[in-house]
């Protein structure tokens, strides 16, 4: 996980991995609804806006990070400042994506696991559906909640960040 460059969003994948804040906010039980053949598997929480009840900002960050290769993780959503439960697993490069999914994370052990979910966007034979499934979530090193980190900005003004030698200022709201 991308903690300092992306805080809200690993906070948030990383409490829907636990499933610690209790009733749907959990990647428990959920479905990989989108999964395009050599392009992505996304997934999220239907009914669920985040950790927080409510849409959160886009980390600036995360947000100028590349998706320059396969195996990043980033926030699946429909619009600027509009990230929820919802998440991708790019399985290849996908610069098109730049600028608008915030990158929090990436894959360092389990690219079968992520590849496998992406072969069910093949066709398949008639009657035989193709389905992925979160049977258990949690955090397999330390994963300590993060009671700092607040869906907006904790102060006035703007956050600066630099990231691939880019500088990026990012207005932030209360």
């Amino acid at each position: 996980m991308y903690a300092r460059e992306s805080p809200r969003h690993a906070e948030n994948f990383r409490a829907m991995c636990t499933g610690e804040r209790g009733g749907k906010k959990t990647f428990e039980g959920m479905r990989f609804y989108r999964i395009i053949d050599r392009f992505i598997d996304q997934a999220g929480v239907n009914g669920v806006n985040s950790i927080w009840d409510e849409p959160f900002d886009d980390d600036p960050a995360g947000l100028a990070m590349r998706h320059d290769r396969g195996g990043l993780l980033s926030s699946a959503n429909s619009g600027p400042d509009s990230n929820t439960g919802h998440f991708s697993i790019v399985v290849a490069p996908a610069p098109h994506l730049d600028g608008s999914y915030t990158i929090f994370g990436e894959v360092v052990a389990g690219m079968e696991v992520v590849a496998a979910i992406n072969r069910l966007a093949l066709p398949r034979l008639p009657g035989v559906a193709g389905s992925a499934v979160v049977v258990r979530a949690g955090c397999v090193r330390s994963c300590e909640p993060r009671p700092d980190v607040r869906p907006k900005c904790a102060t006035r003004g703007t956050t600066e960040a630099t990231v691939q030698g880019r500088r990026i200022v990012h207005p932030c709201v209360d």
